[in-house]
């Protein structure tokens, strides 16, 4: 009798034991947290580029933004702009170099554009390259950047306000409905 009674007792403590795990686990809430839905949820990257036409002038606008679910991660601006023909000759008689670097420099003074790059969760570059086409990048962490402080940059469009509501999918319905067209990695 105890050598059945010994075994049957552990038996016995293990399926005690499997059921107490069982109803632990069964006691917790079914429904996920927003936070516990976003971690499920994969990050995405989409790129977009369109073409806006100032003065007869084309500036190219490739933006690649990084959601998940339905937070915005990131938003890489990048902008290529060629100079007017009147600027570009200016430029051709002078030694491209130094020129150049005076220009970029002319540019990163400009309090617009210096009070962007020394906002928090701003990254900025510049560049004229040799076809005379000015290339300006903004890359705006979405999780850091304050908007109010972004908002009071002189310069930018008021649809950056826009950034603390708007939903990844619906801005990028609206780049669609621009003329922007999706690009493939």
């Amino acid at each position: 009798m105890k050598k059945i009674f010994l075994p049957l007792l552990v038996l016995l403590s293990f399926f005690m034991v499997s059921c107490s795990q069982e109803a632990n686990t069964t006691k917790s809430n079914p429904t996920p947290s927003s936070s516990e839905v976003t971690k499920l949820e994969k990050v995405v990257t989409e790129t977009y580029q369109y073409q806006e036409d100032l003065d007869g002038q084309l500036k190219t606008m490739t933006e690649t933004i990084t959601y998940q679910g339905e937070q915005f991660l990131s938003l890489d601006l990048l902008i290529e702009e060629p100079l007017d023909e009147e600027t570009q000759a200016i430029l051709a008689e002078q030694d491209f170099a130094n020129i150049k670097d005076e220009i970029i420099r002319q540019i990163e003074n400009d309090s617009s554009f210096s009070k962007l790059k020394s906002l928090k969760g701003v990254t900025t570059s510049l560049d004229l390259r040799d076809d005379y086409v000015f290339v300006v990048r903004v890359i705006i962490d979405m999780q850091v950047v304050d908007f109010d402080q972004l908002l009071q940059v002189p310069g930018l469009p008021e649809t950056f306000a826009d950034f603390k509501v708007l939903k990844p999918q619906d801005y990028i319905i609206s780049l669609i409905a621009q003329g922007a067209t999706q690009l493939k990695e």
